[in-house]
């Protein structure tokens, strides 16, 4: 509550994306939060860092340069963000470096729309000396799939360029908030949801220089609702465990270090959705609210890595998605007056 300022009194503050370390007795944390009035005016978004001790002492709090923060991860002592980071009035970085003191060390820039290093949906982390990085590849001279696709780039300390890819199966983009893995040989676990329905998730096992050892198609057709890939652990056996969303659900996924699904266990999550707030769902573009929620006054649209893309006042208009490029958002009701939020559903765009 510190870090909000005195004027949002009467503001819905939403934390949108953080990331958070505990060493020995300090905790170390990144975050931002969205500024919404009753929501009707998005007011911007404010970013923080925080390092305390585990007996609430501050040691640091400090606003962090930064515009749009796509994802935010900890690693080597330092704390690393991957978005818009203004360090003088015309220069943004794309992937900064900042010392466990909140301070700007470094940065590079990403051609957002010619190299495939692409914001989008970036997610990303550090491990073992290397930065292991993704997001949605527009580059259509990148190897993989030649249209948009999920991809890869692996870069060394230094962040020179180790691999860049996209994936070789297309239909694939960004989602979750670890997709990477390693076992102890350090082969690479990554998982990817499908772009069009969120019907399916493929996991692949690389080599440490990303030749595909095995690639594994999850398909829950059959079943109601979308599922995305959360975070990825690897296990003692050498296998890896996929931490999924499903029908607001949290599926857990055991697939073996050779590539065979070994068991599969859904657990319902607290604020688990009471059933759907508008159809249909897949959509082409309009969308009708359920009678159920006929009190909502505005439907806020966001991306599924958090950031606000629309809004609609459903007293006057209709919920319609036509103009939005295919792919998954969250369709959030509020009824405005009472400042209160009726409901979410997640909705694919064909």
């Amino acid at each position: 509550t510190g870090f909000i300022p005195s004027q949002s009194t009467g503001f819905i503050t939403m934390t949108q994306m953080s990331d958070f370390h505990l060493y020995n007795d300090t905790l170390l944390a990144a975050y931002q939060f969205l500024m919404v009035d009753s929501p009707l005016v998005f007011q911007g978004r404010r970013n923080f860092f925080l390092k305390m001790g585990l007996d609430g002492t501050v040691y640091v709090k400090k606003d962090l340069p930064v515009n749009e923060m796509y994802n935010v991860f900890f690693g080597n002592g330092k704390l690393y963000v991957q978005g818009s980071t203004d360090v003088s009035p015309f220069i943004a970085r794309a992937l900064s470096e900042f010392n466990l003191n909140g301070d700007l060390i470094r940065g590079i820039d990403y051609d957002t729309w010619g190299s495939g290093e692409y914001l989008e949906g970036s997610l990303g982390l550090w491990h073992k000396g290397r930065f292991y990085l993704t997001y949605v590849g527009k580059n259509d001279n990148l190897p993989g799939c030649p249209t948009d696709n999920a991809a890869i780039d692996v870069r060394d300390s230094s962040w020179a360029v180790l691999h860049r890819f996209k994936l070789p199966d297309c239909g694939y983009y960004v989602s979750g908030k670890t997709p990477f893995a390693f076992d102890a040989q350090d082969n690479v676990y990554y998982a990817a949801p499908d772009a069009q329905t969120s019907k399916k998730i493929i996991v692949y096992k690389f080599t440490p220089d990303f030749q595909v050892i095995w690639k594994k198609e999850l398909d829950f057709s059959g079943q109601s609702g979308s599922i995305f890939p959360a975070t990825l652990l690897t296990t003692s056996d050498g296998g890896v465990v996929i931490n999924s969303i499903w029908q607001s659900d949290l599926n857990i996924i055991k697939i073996s270090a050779s590539g065979e699904v070994v068991s599969s266990t859904s657990l319902p999550l607290a604020n688990k959705s009471t059933g759907p707030v508008v159809y249909p769902n897949p959509t082409v573009g309009p969308l009708r609210v359920l009678p159920d929620f006929s009190a909502a006054t505005v439907a806020l649209v966001t991306s599924m890595d958090g950031r606000p893309v629309g809004r609609f006042d459903v007293r006057t208009q209709q919920i319609d998605l036509s103009a939005y490029p295919s792919g998954v958002y969250a369709i959030s009701l509020w009824d405005a007056g009472l400042r209160r939020l009726l409901g979410t559903e997640v909705v694919v765009k064909q």
